[in-house]
């Protein structure tokens, strides 16, 4: 028997093929992984203001140029896909 994995607070963390169809067909999901709506909207909309944290102003541009230095930086460790990574982040522009 194949059961579902759930979170912490039972959620599904994996979803079968019908709601996957459903979803996508419904608009709810797509086959874009979020580092690809993070270049299209940098490419896209440069110069829009994505983060504003007090006097900190950040453009789409700015922010993918900054998570593209971090995935640089992971790579040089040599983090594959797959490899698990723990981080504490704060509700801070630094962590976006």
């Amino acid at each position: 028997m194949n059961l579902p994995r759930l979170d912490m607070l039972g959620w599904s963390l994996r979803s079968d093929k019908g709601s996957a169809r459903l979803w996508r067909e419904q608009g709810w999901w797509c086959d874009e992984t979020a580092g690809d709506v993070a270049r299209h909207l940098a490419r896209d909309e440069p110069e829009r203001v994505l983060i504003i944290d007090g006097d900190v102003r950040l453009t789409y541009a700015q922010w993918y140029a900054r998570l593209s230095a971090v995935v640089a930086a992971f790579d040089e460790i040599g983090l594959m896909p797959g490899d698990h990574l723990v981080t504490v982040l704060q509700n801070r522009w630094e962590s976006a």
